[in-house]
């Protein structure tokens, strides 16, 4: 095939597989598809991932027998930079966002499970302790110019908070603040707005009301829209007019953005139970288990596979422990090989 100035084989050629101009990012072309290539190696209890275009940051969360640590491999590194010392057996990391200026990791930390939030400025700064107090959960905003932080307060209440990253530590005071009901579990932004999954209320250890997923305003503080019908999950993702995450046993589920009618429904082309999701850009991608016992990592536009059939993005005998994507490429933690790989999107 003529690809400008070049004859290009379409099923081998790196440079233009499957399609002119479709580059491989680094890995090998085979039959017209694009395979991963190796970010790292060593990286098994991998539990999220992040990348702002250039840098890509996962972290090992400190189950088993590996350390805790946090890590970054930039476009022109060699190898992987760990970014801070080696944690003890007693501290975990369960959460990861970006910014511009910082990276953030949630912890848990000690026997009693205390939770804090690590900052660590970028490029090369050192861990210094950015928040104490009961963390749920912490995202980015897509530019990377606020952090948002889900906290969990007296009894089945929470706050968001969002906070200028470079703000002076520890416990800073927050720019903005939302009152949340039902414990903020999960939480993701859009255009600078942000949206949290509120838990569902239990009595004696029985579910009394369901939980919903919020959205706040971006004119006051403490105002926030409500999306009836979600249930508690974690996960969250928000791209376009779609919210999607990750429930207990069963497959993706989905909900549109307008309160009006909203519901949630199991995502067209989700067979079996997800385990992991990723999206932007117009497309979902999430990882679960078929009957051969492979996990596959599969893709659909937002609003719905065609005929209800997802893509196959890949397929691999390894469990995957985190996906993560940005706008050309999908990152993945092979959890066996103990590889981060990254493929480039179909």
């Amino acid at each position: 095939m003529a690809c400008e100035a070049t004859c290009a084989d379409l099923k081998l050629d790196a440079a233009n597989c499957g399609r002119c101009g479709h580059s491989c990012l680094g890995g090998a072309c085979a039959a017209g598809v694009c395979r991963p290539s190796v970010v790292a190696g060593g990286v098994s209890k991998t539990v999220a991932i992040r990348t702002d275009g250039d840098d890509v940051f996962w972290i090992r969360s400190g189950a088993g027998s590996a350390t805790a640590n946090i890590f970054r491999r930039g476009p022109t590194d060699t190898q992987a930079l760990a970014l801070a010392p080696a944690q003890s057996a007693q501290t975990f990391f369960v959460n990861l966002a970006v910014t511009k200026k910082a990276v953030f990791v949630r912890t848990l930390e000690g026997a009693n499970r205390a939770v804090g939030l690590v900052r660590i400025p970028r490029p090369t700064g050192r861990p210094e302790t950015f928040k104490t107090g009961p963390v749920t959960d912490i995202a980015s905003t897509e530019d990377g110019s606020s952090l948002l932080v889900a906290t969990s307060g007296a009894g089945t209440t929470g706050i968001i908070e969002v906070f200028d990253p470079a703000a002076a530590v520890p416990n800073p005071a927050p720019l903005k603040t939302f009152s949340s009901e039902n414990y903020p579990i999960s939480i993701a932004a859009l255009n600078q707005v942000p949206y949290w999954l509120n838990a569902g209320l239990y009595v004696n250890g029985a579910p009394a009301s369901a939980g919903d997923l919020r959205r706040a305003s971006t004119q006051a503080a403490g105002t926030v829209t409500s999306v009836p019908n979600a249930s508690d999950g974690t996960g969250l993702i928000v791209t376009g007019d779609r919210a999607f995450w990750l429930q207990k046993n069963q497959p993706l589920k989905v909900t549109t953005t307008t309160p009006s009618g909203a519901s949630v429904n199991t995502f067209s082309g989700a067979k079996a139970t997800a385990l992991t999701v990723a999206g932007n850009a117009g497309f979902v991608y999430w990882t679960e288990v078929d009957n051969n016992s492979q996990t596959l990592l599969l893709t659909c536009p937002i609003a719905g596979c065609v005929g209800g059939i997802a893509t196959v993005v890949y397929r691999t005998t390894d469990s995957i422990s985190a996906v993560h994507v940005d706008a050309n490429a999908i990152y993945f933690a092979q959890e066996s090989d103990g590889n981060l790989y990254k493929l480039a999107k179909p």
